[in-house]
Parts: C-alpha cells; structure tokens; sequence
C-alpha cells in the first residue's frame, strides 16, 4: 500500500470515527433531553396542584363565583316574588363566598410580608425583621376556656340550659358540629374540634379552647408589621 492509500484510508477511519462519535453525542444530547421532557411533564400536575393552593388562583376563583351567583341574582330578582327562598339562599352565599374572598386577599397580603420578612433577614430577631410585638391587653378566664368570635355574632349567642350545660361538662366529647352557645363551647373546647357552627349548620360562628392552667388573666399579644396587625396569640401558659 502507497502512502497515498495509507493516507487515504487512516483519514477515512478517522471521518468514521468522528461521524459515530457525534452520533452518540446528538443520541445521548436527546436523551437527555427526553428525560428532562418526562421530567417536567411529571412535575407538571404537582406545579398545578401548588398553584391551585396560592392565594391568587384562590382569590379568582372565588371572584368568579361570586360573579355566577351575583348574576343568578339578578336573574331571581327579575322573575318575581316566588323564587324569594332561592334568592335568599343565593345572597346569603354571596355574603360568604365575600368572607372567603376578603380571608384569601388577607393571606395573601400575610403571605407576602412573610416574604419579604424572610428576604430582609432569614433567621434574624424579630426586630431586625420588622416584626413589633405589642400587648393589646388581657383576657379573665372563669370556665377554663376561651372563645375567638365575631362581636357582631354576639346577637346569635343561643341561651344554654343548665342541663345543656351539665351534659356537655359530662359527656363524651364529640367532633361536632358544636352549636354557638355556652354549652356548645363547652362541648368543642374539650373535643378534638374546637369549631362552633351557625344556626344554619355551617362552621365559621366562633373557635373554643381550654386554657392550660384553668382560670387567670391571660395576656393577649399581637404581631405587627410595617404597622399592621398580622398575627395575635394567648400566652395560656
């Protein structure tokens, strides 16, 4: 073989060479690729599942069926006097997809400062992280238990009887639903749900629980930050 040939023939090999060894890299750049592809589509559903949790895809969705019952509303209105029960029940959920709407923006804005606390100094005092702690004042204790309320429900307060109260002081604690009286507070403070219910039957009228040490003059303490109220605890202890 010439040297011409011999030439000839190692530059070949070495094209072949080369040629195979790009193919294994664009083979191995797809694979990769494919695996990042199946990656992500797995993630996908786990993405949109966090997302459905946010505050703002909460806060949409609830503007939206506020908006289909606000228009069923209207419809009722303009048919007459004999849908009155379905008009009530619609305003009535209205009111309280708002109450839902007004918690989720105010989450939302909590969630954000949170943010911005961890940003300014992560693991830092309170102080450096712009958080005020401030007494707002004291709560007396004389059945063992306190309540979280709305002032305005205060009206709905259902008159307990003095057996109501003894059975609930006695009996078995159960989950609920717990009715907005005394005898319903005492009856949730003691059982693994401490939630009271409306009227109605629905949850929100009020949370009841023990406090550790029975009867006493608790401080209420409140969280502020850049001014506002964000968060308020009972030192029960």
């Amino acid at each position: 073989m010439d040297a011409a040939t011999a030439s000839l023939v190692v530059n070949s090999v070495v094209a072949v060479g080369s040629c195979a060894g790009w193919l294994f890299y664009v083979k191995a750049i797809n694979e990769n690729r494919n695996h990042w592809k199946d990656v992500a589509e797995g993630r996908k559903g786990e993405i949109e599942e966090l997302e459905k949790r946010s505050p703002e895809f909460m806060e949409k969705t609830l503007e939206e069926r506020i908006g289909v019952r606000e228009r069923e509303i209207e419809r009722l209105k303009r048919d007459g006097s004999e849908n009155e029960e379905a008009l009530s029940i619609a305003q009535f959920e209205v009111s309280m997809l708002e109450a839902d709407l007004g918690r989720a923006r105010s989450f939302g804005i909590i969630a954000n400062r949170e943010y911005a606390r961890n940003d300014i100094s992560v693991g830092g005092s309170l102080e450096k992280d712009g958080i005020e702690v401030v007494l707002l004042g004291f709560a007396s204790v004389d059945s063992g238990m306190l309540m979280v309320t709305d002032p305005c429900y205060a009206n709905n307060w259902k008159e307990s009887t003095d057996d109501e109260i003894s059975e609930a002081l006695s009996g078995t604690p159960s989950g609920g639903p717990h009715e907005y009286s005394y005898a319903g507070a005492c009856e949730a403070s003691s059982s693994p749900n401490g939630q009271l219910h409306f009227e109605l039957g629905h949850p929100g009228a009020g949370v009841a629980f023990t406090t550790a040490l029975g009867d006493g003059h608790y401080p209420v303490y409140a969280e502020k930050f850049e001014g506002d109220l964000i968060r308020v605890f009972v030192d029960l202890g």
